[in-house]
Formats: structure tokens, sequence, C-alpha cells
């Protein structure tokens, strides 16, 4: 299956959808692939984006006070994931 019939098919699966506003909904992202290692959104940017997770893992986290890396939330594959306020950072982690 590819990403964008994965991606069209979740959607669908939020609820009683029209095809048209599926599609609609469908042409407000971009493909965006992310190497490991790669924050999706930087400590101390505001999120206003919203991703999809086609394949691998996302980890949000935040830094402690003490520089500690804790860990905020796990995204699989087939969902969706905010770019999240000032004090977290999304990692792509690929498992």
């Amino acid at each position: 299956m590819s990403a964008e019939s994965n991606f069209r098919d979740r959607v669908r699966s939020l609820g009683s959808i029209s095809e048209d506003c599926v599609l609609a909904f469908c042409h407000l992202f971009q493909k965006r692939s992310l190497k490991k290692g790669i924050d999706f959104i930087r400590e101390g940017e505001t999120g206003t984006h919203i991703g999809f997770v086609v394949r691998g893992l996302l980890r949000s986290y935040y830094i402690s006070p003490r520089g500690e890396e804790l860990n905020k939330h796990f995204f699989l594959e087939g969902t969706f994931m905010p770019a999240f306020g000032k004090r977290s950072k999304t990692l792509w982690n690929k498992l």
C-alpha cells in the first residue's frame, strides 16, 4: 500500500467524511521524509505543523532543567503527530 493511500485510509477512519473532504484534507499535507536523528521541530520553535507517521517511529521529548531528555510520547506508524510547543522536540527515530 502506498503512503498516500495509507494516509487517505487513516483520514477516512476518523469518521463519516465525504470523499471530497478527504481529498481536500489530504491536499493540505506535503510529503516529507526525516532521517534518524533529525528534529521535526526544534526547542524554542512554535509548533505550526501536523505530521503523519507513514513508516518508522517518532519520539517526542523535552529537555529537563538538568539537561536530560525526558520522553513525552511515541508516535507509531499510522498516527497523526502535532508539533508540540516551545519546550518539546520531536525526533525521527527509526527502530
